[in-house]
Parts: structure tokens; sequence; C-alpha cells
């Protein structure tokens, strides 16, 4: 097997280098010499060029610093962007007995929390507001993209602008989640209480979507939700993120998460790995002309086999199985033979990862593997 391209290698030095900066309230070290490519991988997958801007990192290195505010414009306007969907969704819901509560990365905009990048908006309503909503969106020149699915809407999209994903039920919340949401000064959307969204950013990012377990973007926006909880909440959060079916990953995103929030120099990365498969899927992928459904799968089946050398397997798929299918057939199924129900859904959601692209995973976590060692033997 080939060595570990250079931008590869960079882009880990430079998410060790960022941990610290990120993680420490003392003067930013001064950042890895890396390539120009280096930089570009880096932050396309970690997406924390706001931030790294923020604390006024890497001013003397030529590439990272325009590295970092080029890409700093590029998340700024994504969240212009949400703001402007927040905008759309609170006109939606004035009418009477609409009530809309707003998730992950979006919510931190209404209640003055950290900006993130963002690439869709999440809300989550009652059936009946979220039909409501999305005919205020329709009327409004959005357009509905793909079937409905069990837990959500049809996306709705628009021209210019980011999706808007209008959930019924969002999986990983307590039934409860949606009474207990919380206003927001002048606006008529709402927020999930602070221990409610802590929990639901830990187990979207480290069970639905494993190949993001870590990743600096998602470590920012939890690490923002920490801080917004009072000591008994992160209690609660602590008690339930251990009772996780992956509660490995989860509490593991938590306590990183809490030294950023801290100001308390994070000194183990326990997701390098995992990066490191991410970092390899973006610069090759593109390179082998993968695209549309094989691109996808591609990457699904690269972040399940990397998530099990991390020893926390993915169970993409497993969060939506207790949530009635939108398909009617699989809703016959669920209620006649609910058995072969789960098993029919698991094969249609990983099937093709399984039977077409499990050697490109397989491979992608070979490389990640090596990319790590050849990382941890030249520091």
């Amino acid at each position: 097997m080939p060595r570990t391209s250079e931008p590869v290698l960079g882009a880990l030095h430079l998410r060790t280098w960022a941990l610290r900066v990120l993680s420490s309230a003392g003067s930013p070290p001064p950042p890895p010499p890396v390539s120009r490519e280096g930089w570009g991988l880096f932050l396309r997958v970690e997406r924390c060029a706001l931030a790294l801007a923020a604390r006024g990192a890497g001013p003397d290195d030529p590439a990272g610093s325009q590295a970092i505010r080029a890409r700093a414009v590029d998340e700024s306007r994504s969240i212009l962007s949400a703001r402007a969907e927040l905008r759309r969704l609170g006109e939606a819901v004035r009418g009477p007995g609409l009530s809309l509560v707003v998730l992950k990365g979006a919510a931190p905009l209404l209640y003055g929390g950290r900006q993130v990048p963002m690439q869709d908006v999440d809300v989550l309503g009652t059936p009946a507001t979220a039909r409501a909503v999305a005919e205020a969106l329709d009327r409004s020149g959005f357009q509905g993209q793909g079937r409905a699915a069990s837990h959500r809407l049809a996306v709705r999209t628009q021209e210019a602008g980011l999706p808007v994903e209008i959930h019924t039920t969002a999986p990983g919340l307590p039934p409860a989640a949606l009474d207990r949401a919380v206003p927001v000064p002048h606006s008529p959307l709402r927020v999930l209480h602070p221990a409610d969204h802590l929990l639901h950013l830990l187990v979207h990012s480290a069970v639905h979507h494993p190949d993001r377990r870590g990743r600096l973007r998602d470590l920012l926006l939890i690490a923002d939700a920490v801080a917004r909880c009072a000591p008994g909440d992160l209690d609660a959060v602590r008690a339930a993120a251990a009772l996780e079916a992956q509660a490995g990953p989860v509490t593991a995103q938590l306590e990183l998460a809490s030294a950023i929030a801290n100001g308390a120099e994070a000194e183990v990365d326990g997701f390098a790995l995992t990066a490191a498969g991410s970092y390899l899927m973006t610069e090759a992928f593109p390179r082998w002309g993968l695209r549309g459904a094989v691109l996808e799968y591609a990457w699904l089946a690269g972040g399940a086999a990397v998530a099990a050398r991390s020893g926390a397997p993915s169970a993409r798929g497993a969060h939506t199985l207790g949530i009635a299918s939108a398909v009617a057939p699989l809703a016959w199924l669920r209620r006649h033979a609910p058995r072969a129900e789960q098993a029919a859904r698991v094969l249609l959601r990983r099937g093709r990862e399984w039977a077409l692209l499990l050697p490109v995973g397989l491979f992608i976590a070979r490389a990640a593997e090596r990319a790590v060692r050849e990382t941890q033997g030249a520091g």
C-alpha cells in the first residue's frame, strides 16, 4: 500500500493543532507547516474556519491564513442563509395553534450561541404544524424534493437557499422534548431545553452520522450546548449518554466538547481515525470519479468500516426503525410481520453498501489506520 498523501497527513497534523487552539484559553500556537492542499482538505472536512479566525489562529502562516479567510467567508454565507430560512419559518408559524422548534446548528442563531456553518435547517413540530409550515413554504417559492421519510416530510428547497427539513419526530430525543421546548425572545420559534439540545447533538453526530464523530464543527456546537447547561442538566445528560447503545463515542464527544467549553486544553483525541477516514474519502473519491448514488454509498461504506475499526461499529439507520415507514408496503408489513419489516428496512438501507461497496470501505479503513500511524510516528 502506498504511503499516505501529504494533504491527508497535513490535515491530521492540523487537527491536532486546532484542538489545542480551540480548547485552550491561551495564545494560539503556530500551526504546523502544511501545504495549501492540506489546509484546504482540513477546512473542508472540519468546517471550523470561523472559529479559528475568531481565535486569531495562523496569522504568520501564508497558506493557513489565506485558507482560513477564504473558508470563513463561505461559512459566513451559509449562516446568513440559515438566518434567512429562520425568518421565513417564523412567518410560517404565526397562525393560531402552530409551534415550531428549531434543532441542531440553527438553534444557537436564535438563542445567541456559537455560530457554525450550515448545510440545512432542521425544525420539529407536530404533524399538523409540519403540514401547515410546508404549505406556507411552498406558497413562498419552496419545492418538495425527494420523498417523505418516517420522521420528516419531503425536504423543502429553493434556489440559492438552504434546504429545510421539517421533522415530525426526532430520533434520539425523549418523547417530552417538544413539550419542554423553550421560547426565544422576539421570535415565534422555540428551541429545545438545554439538556435535550445537548443530548440530541451528541446522539445525532455520534450515532446517526458516525463519519461525523469528533468533527470539529460538531464539537464546537456541542461545546456551546455544554456551556448553556446548568450543572444538574449536565449530570442528567451524562447519565443518559452512558445508557446509549453507542455510549463510547457519545461520551467521548461530550468530554472533548467539555474541554473546549471550559478552556481546558484537550490532551487526547479519540477521533483521529474517524477524521483520517473523512480526509481520505474527501480527497480520493472525486479523483476516482465517484458521483451521485455511488459516491453516497461509497461514503457510507467507508464511514461504517472506519467506525468498526474504531471499536464502535455504525448502527446507521437503526435510529428510525422504531418509527413506522412512510412507504406503504413496509407500513403494511409492519402491521402484519414486524420482524420481517425490520429486516427488510435494514436490508434496503444498507444492502447496496454491504454488497457493492464493502471493499471500498475496507480499503478506506486500512488506509485511515496507516495514516494515523504515520502521523503519530512523525510526532
